[in-house]
């Protein structure tokens, strides 16, 4: 590749590529040698490719070429996926075992069982095909590795300096010996080309330069995609990494220039000590004691990370799904906040029912965005206090600020390990609810007395003292920061915020045994509606993924409410939905946009055809025109709109030409020109100031 580079002037030096995995290239033919073609094998092949690239692929068709010699049902399904790989996924002995993890039916004689195959792996997996048959690729490989751990030193010979932090910052594992350069740039990459440039570099005698040499090579060419590196400091082994793939490069500006990239799986271990290895540069474990070691360390950090993962591999964290309307932006984001919360992957009718379930146990929040739709509304602030005959007002919690302290506590006892407790909300609700019966609740104090709450109201708690006294009063917030350990209390009230603080901690028992991870969700429909500055204030800077908590950048900031550090846990996931009719993205506002990613719907006419064909054809005629006279995409019509039971003279007179009418500011002229432009022959009658189409002509152009 280097050759190429140089020999097209290209001006980059290119040392490796993931490549495209392939075969031979003899096995992979779709045709059959000339001898024994003798039924216009070539020609009927053509007519097959050409069908896929026009989209009018038939089962006939696919049946037809299946029997010709050398063609057979897997080589099919590769030869569709290289003329149309974001339409075809290649079902073969890479791709099928992936699938049936998922649990899907792997099993095709015909184009529609393809299709079917097709439809479960996009909506399982989320992923274009071509990055599917990637990770597909990848899974294979690492069903058939088995995986090696090596020993990293962490230290310099020079000075004993630590270069781990350097290592986690990268995310790679390093050596030095950086004055050998880039070892791609070595006239051989072999041990002895580096046991020469050792001794010429270093004066290193020939025993010392021989294994060094070794070690550095291993690094180079032997460290190979999901082996194990163990970073050690002499005897105690200080973090594990898995490499992430074979690639070696040289980084010139690190204490240890020549590296490969990796994910840590554990940190700051510190009490793993194992001796195999010392004083060497980069060598593999393999005594018995030293793996059984990391294995077991290994099986509780995998466990873990792969909880962790379940937050990554969901995608971003801030997503908008944008375009015109009716084309699924919804639907979708009800299945992907499923998928994001769960790790599965259904069909819509299962996803709404774990969603309805998941709104109600809080790790799912819906709300739509409007024009008065306020920061008070998303986050804190203070209202009306509807149950007093005076106007006074009380402090309130929004959707998203409550949405993220539960994932804040969940995420909190999930990363130290320790049991998830009840909310204070909820435990403070059962505390008081016997005021609801009329009855009062007693507080023990230190020294045998006891205090007792009459009343709470407006978040006030109202008590009387062990002598009678009722003039003082505590907060029901005062008493949550206590709790939640943000705030200490020392004057004269803290006597009796103490017992009470004691009681509350009794009632929050461990809801489970083990914390696990979840992730929470919300949905924000129509986001485009509201002024978004407004309504997401301090919250724009927080929400980027490096500034969440446990991030490097992490940020905690002040909120108006008097909270000192509110921060949002790496568990909290934002989708969006955007109508591109209301507002184009590039008028949204640019923060907003540098920390959101932005996926397109658009009008899905393969989808409404197998729905009905009539439909789709009416449909693509329509936005064919808008399109002419808006020049963009924001005003097409969905396919959402046409997929219903109704005729189709209904869904135009109720849900297209009123659309319609308000794309083009109620120039009937322009309405009337779209529909002729899709074979409709309406007209705006002036006189009722309706639409009629003419019935006789549209049955004859559409049924």
């Amino acid at each position: 590749m280097n050759n190429l580079s140089k020999l097209w002037n290209l001006g980059i030096e290119i040392y490796d590529a993931c490549g495209i995995p392939t075969s031979n290239a003899q096995k992979v033919w779709l045709f059959p040698y000339k001898r024994d073609r003798h039924n216009q094998e070539i020609t009927r092949l053509w007519a097959f490719f050409d069908a896929v690239m026009e989209d009018r692929l038939s089962d006939d068709i696919l049946q037809d070429v299946i029997t010709i010699q050398s063609i057979g049902w897997t080589k099919i399904t590769e030869g569709l996926f290289l003329l149309k790989p974001k339409k075809y996924l290649p079902l073969n002995k890479v791709v099928l075992p992936l699938l049936a993890e998922k649990g899907i039916q792997t099993k095709f004689r015909s184009l529609d069982e393809i299709k079917k195959i097709n439809a479960a792996a996009k909506e399982s997996f989320n992923l274009p095909f071509y990055q599917l048959s990637y990770e597909a690729w990848l899974y294979a490989d690492r069903g058939k590795k088995k995986h090696r751990f090596w020993r990293v030193g962490t230290t310099s010979g020079r000075n004993k300096q630590s270069v781990l932090e350097e290592m986690y910052e990268n995310n790679v594992v390093s050596i030095g010996w950086n004055d050998l350069g880039d070892l791609y740039k070595l006239p051989t990459l072999n041990k002895s080309a580096l046991q020469k440039e050792l001794i010429q570099t270093y004066d290193q005698d020939k025993r010392t330069s021989s294994r060094k040499a070794g070690e550095i090579l291993n690094f180079a060419t032997d460290l190979n995609r999901n082996d194990y590196v163990v970073a050690m400091e002499g005897h105690t082994v200080k973090a594990i990494a898995r490499a992430l793939d074979d690639r070696y490069h040289y980084d010139a500006s690190l204490v240890f220039a020549h590296v490969k990239p990796v994910e840590w799986l554990a940190k700051d271990i510190n009490d793993i000590q194992i001796s195999e290895g010392l004083q060497t540069t980069f060598v593999e474990l393999t005594a018995k004691d030293s793996i059984n070691k990391l294995q077991e360390l290994l099986n509780i950090s995998e466990t873990k990370k792969k909880e962790l993962d379940n937050m990554v591999d969901k995608g971003s964290l801030n997503q908008i799904l944008f375009g015109p309307p009716g084309t699924g932006k919804t639907y979708n984001s009800i299945d992907k906040a499923v998928h994001i919360a769960t790790g599965e992957s259904g069909n819509h009718a299962e996803n709404k029912l774990i969603f309805d379930q998941l709104r109600i146990e809080g790790q799912i929040e819906f709300v739509t965005f409007h024009q008065g739709y306020s920061y008070e509304d998303f986050m804190v602030g203070i209202k009306p206090n509807t149950d007093t005959e005076q106007l006074t007002f009380k402090p309130h919690k929004g959707i998203f600020y409550r949405l993220v302290e539960r994932a804040k506590a969940n995420y909190v006892a999930y990363k130290n390990n320790k049991q998830e407790v009840k909310s204070f909300d909820i435990v403070f609700e059962d505390l008081i609810a016997p005021l609801e019966k009329g009855q009062t609740i007693d507080i023990p104090m230190e020294g045998g007395n006891a205090f007792t709450i009459t009343d709470v109201d407006n978040g006030t708690i109202r008590f009387k003292k062990p002598n009678g006294s009722d003039r003082h009063t505590l907060s029901v917030d005062t008493l949550k920061a206590i709790v939640e350990g943000k705030r200490q209390f020392h004057s004269g009230l803290g006597a009796y915020y103490k017992p009470l603080v004691q009681r509350v901690q009794e009632l929050q028992q461990p809801v489970s045994a083990n914390t696990p991870l979840k992730n929470f969700v919300i949905i924000i429909d129509e986001i485009n509606r509201a002024n978004i500055s407004k309504v997401f204030g301090e919250l724009i800077t927080l929400l980027e993924d490096d500034k969440r908590m446990g991030a490097e950048n992490a940020l905690a900031l002040a909120l108006p409410n008097g909270e000192p550090d509110f921060s949002i846990p790496p568990n909290v996931y934002i989708i969006g939905t955007m109508n591109t009719a209301d507002k184009s993205i590039a008028l949204v506002d640019i923060a907003l946009r540098r920390r959101f990613e932005f996926e397109g719907y658009y009008p899905d006419y393969e989808t409404l055809a197998n729905f009905n064909a009539a439909h789709s054809n009416v449909l693509q005629r329509v936005n064919e025109a808008i399109y002419t006279r808006k020049k963009t995409a924001d005003f097409l019509i969905g396919h959402g709109y046409f997929m219903k039971t109704e005729p189709l003279e209904t869904i135009l007179l109720k849900k297209v030409i009123p659309l319609l009418m308000e794309y083009f500011s109620g120039r009937t002229e322009e309405v009337q020109s779209i529909l002729k432009a899709a074979g409709i022959n309406a007209e705006y009658n002036t006189q009722r100031y309706i639409w009629i189409i003419n019935a006789t002509m549209f049955d004859e152009t559409h049924n």
